[in-house]
């Protein structure tokens, strides 16, 4: 950045408006939350602040016009100097190492029993607000995050979610199980009979036609899930840094059929010959 007077001269860099407007339009600091938990600070509960709010306004955030006056007028401004103060300016300081440490954490996967991320990162007085998008749902048009009540990700520091490489193998999988029961729906004799009998039904869901075809049973034998169950393992849990740089997973890979046929007939040789432990699900 090289900012300019109102005459066009160079001038120096200022710590609002410059630096923090910037930092604020890539990382949203000045939404981050954190909470106080030292147990020494006898609060009737937990406090929230976010210390970086207004940070890149003229004259900064609240603490920050303390410290200003302080600075230029000790004696007359000695009544800012508050408690309130002192920790906004910590907080302050304490979001603004994590950035710049710029560390990500792996948390260990899913099945070994709960996972605890430890988000006071070092601190006896602090604790990090984090996103939980660990917890992935198949919809129609691709894998959704269940949300967690009370999370919000604009005031998160941290993420906490499937690494990349195992979401990936997870998404493969789907796509997988997906083309497996396309081709139970085309070859199964017993729908395609009940679709020329019930044309109306054409352009339905496969569960309203399985269930109407046969109920929930059919609609077992139908749709498969072998893959997703018995293909992936238990995910790598990682916390990274939430910097609002694009999607928190990679999109969806897309796959041909041809790609995918060419998987499931693979899996089913390799079924045959006894060379993998669903065999009995073949």
């Amino acid at each position: 950045m090289e900012p300019e007077d109102g005459a066009g001269n160079k001038r120096d860099l200022y710590f609002d408006t410059d630096c923090m407007a910037l930092i604020n339009s890539r990382w949203h600091l000045d939404k981050k939350s954190i909470t106080i938990t030292a147990p020494t600070m006898y609060f009737k509960k937990n406090m929230k602040l976010t210390p970086l709010a207004k940070s890149d306004k003229r004259g900064g955030a609240k603490w920050n016009k303390a410290y200003q006056a302080l600075k230029h007028n000790r004696y007359e401004n000695l009544k800012k100097a508050t408690v309130g103060n002192l920790l906004l300016s910590l907080g302050a300081l304490y979001i603004l190492n994590i950035y710049y440490k710029n560390e990500n954490y792996d948390l260990g996967r899913m099945g070994n029993g709960s996972i605890e991320f430890k988000n006071e990162l070092g601190s006896s007085i602090f604790v990090t607000e984090f996103y939980q998008a660990q917890l992935l749902e198949w919809h129609v048009g691709g894998w959704q995050i269940k949300p967690i009540i009370g999370d919000d990700l604009e005031s998160s520091i941290y993420i906490v979610k499937v690494s990349d490489r195992d979401y990936e193998i997870l998404d493969y999988n789907m796509q997988l199980d997906l083309r497996w029961s396309e081709k139970n729906f085309e070859a199964s004799d017993r729908i395609q009979n009940f679709l020329k009998q019930h044309p109306e039904y054409k352009g339905k869901t496969v569960k309203e036609i399985c269930y109407a075809a046969g109920g929930e049973h059919l609609h077992k034998e139908i749709v498969s899930d072998i893959f997703v169950k018995g293909g992936t393992p238990e995910p790598l849990l990682q916390a990274v840094l939430n910097k609002h740089d694009g999607d928190i997973y990679p999109g969806e890979q897309e796959y041909s059929n041809e790609e995918l046929d060419n998987e499931l007939d693979r899996q089913w040789i390799q079924a045959l010959v006894g060379q993998v432990r669903t065999k009995k699900l073949w």
